[in-house]
């Protein structure tokens, strides 16, 4: 038994998240070994994680030397970067080679 049914032939967003730091750049991308995280309006991130493609998260914070992060160890695939202030978040995708 349905008791209500829902139907749209359009549909729209809501909101679109528009990049905050556009002239933030974590490279080479694809990677291989370390990154360079090269923002200088968004300042010293207080975390630096990664989110794999299935989900697990690397906390990269202890793996920063300056704007250089070392990779080492990390499984090759697609992750997803993201840098954390107190006001701000800054999120990119990643290539691991």
């Amino acid at each position: 038994r349905l008791d209500s049914i829902f139907y749209a032939d359009r549909l729209s967003p809501i909101s679109v998240e528009e990049d905050q730091w556009p002239e933030c750049y974590v490279f080479p991308n694809p990677a291989s070994g370390r990154v360079v995280f090269d923002c200088q309006r968004f300042g010293k991130p207080e975390s630096v994680r990664l989110f794999s493609s299935t989900g697990s998260e690397t906390d990269l914070s202890n793996r920063m030397n300056g704007e250089v992060i070392d990779l080492e160890g990390l499984a090759p695939g697609i992750y997803f970067f993201v840098a954390e202030s107190r006001s701000s978040s800054l999120h990119r995708k990643l290539v691991i080679r």
